[in-house]
């Protein structure tokens, strides 16, 4: 069972505008279907998670009536269709339903150092969060991956802590055991001056795992694929290409994998462009996985480039 990195909590605060424009059962299904793809969104990932603060139908923000209060009113003393619809709004949110109101899952957001598993975010859909507005919202489950990416570089001890901990925020990658020895034999620095760099390649790989082929033929679209999410993420586009010359090639158990592929880190933190013989890299690999019927990415060194 994979490690909990993040828990997204939504609220009232997460959907005041849209629980405050409701004037119509229309609108109602329209949020019901609003709520099942955000929880379909996160399904995607085993390792983040979004729950709904227990008071979502209840709880009222300043003079916007609750949810409870709208569907009251459109129901004009109709039992029947008020409970039909708060129904849906349970079973929708089924599992995702936390135990917790809104006043604590503000605690649990406002109180966290960070350091540990899981990291708490708060979600919405327009505006932040009255008490939170300082503190940076998910509005989607890219969002929350994006946030766990930079929140793993608070208190780093090492390459083996950094290592364990990418291990379980980059939960779609397959990493080598030997990872924090290949980051500790860099040939400029340490690894704290590349962090950031290394996270955004990591980062870059992780999401494009949901997103490339599952073609074997296609190997090198999808480089071309992960390329552009590292573009689209940003702060820089990381070039990805395959080996000019000698295989890379890595033992994962029992498995020999070419791991010659790789993002190219030519720059350090600061965003100083490195010296050719100083350049970094990330090499895996792509290979079908039948179980899953999906490409697995396997990370296999971070560091000096071979």
């Amino acid at each position: 069972m994979k490690t909990c990195v993040s828990t997204t909590y939504a609220s009232p605060h997460s959907f005041s505008e849209a629980i405050n424009s409701i004037d119509s059962f229309d609108l109602v299904e329209t949020f019901i279907e609003k709520l099942k793809s955000i929880i379909n969104e996160f399904d995607k990932y085993d390792y983040i998670d979004i729950l709904f603060s227990n008071d979502l139908i209840d709880f009222k923000i300043n003079n916007i009536k609750s949810l409870s209060d709208k569907i009251e009113d459109l129901s004009n003393g109709e039992e029947q269709a008020y409970f039909y619809y708060l129904g849906e709004i349970e079973n929708t949110l089924g599992q995702c339903q936390s135990y917790i109101d809104t006043s604590s899952c503000e605690e649990k957001i406002l109180n966290q150092t960070y350091i540990s598993f899981p990291y708490y975010h708060p979600f919405t859909i327009n505006e932040k969060w009255v008490s939170l507005a300082n503190i940076e919202h998910v509005t989607s489950s890219i969002c929350a991956l994006n946030l766990n990416s930079k929140y793993i570089k608070t208190n780093i001890k090492d390459t083996t802590d950094f290592v364990k901990k990418a291990t379980d925020i980059y939960g779609d990658l397959i990493f080598h055991p030997l990872l924090p020895d290949t980051i500790s034999d860099l040939k400029f620095g340490n690894y704290t001056q590349y962090i950031d760099c290394f996270c955004h390649a990591l980062n870059t790989l992780n999401q494009a795992y949901n997103i490339i082929s599952n073609d074997a033929d296609k190997n090198l679209d999808d480089l071309i694929l992960i390329s552009t999410v590292s573009a689209n993420l940003g702060p820089r586009t990381l070039p990805c290409t395959r080996q000019a010359k000698n295989k890379v090639e890595y033992k994962f158990g029992d498995d020999e994998i070419n791991c010659e592929y790789h993002l190219k880190l030519n720059f350090n933190d600061l965003g100083k462009k490195l010296p050719n013989k100083y350049y970094n890299r990330i090499y895996f690999g792509l290979k079908f996985n039948f179980k899953k019927r999906k490409k697995d990415i396997y990370v296999a060194h971070i560091g000096k480039h071979l």
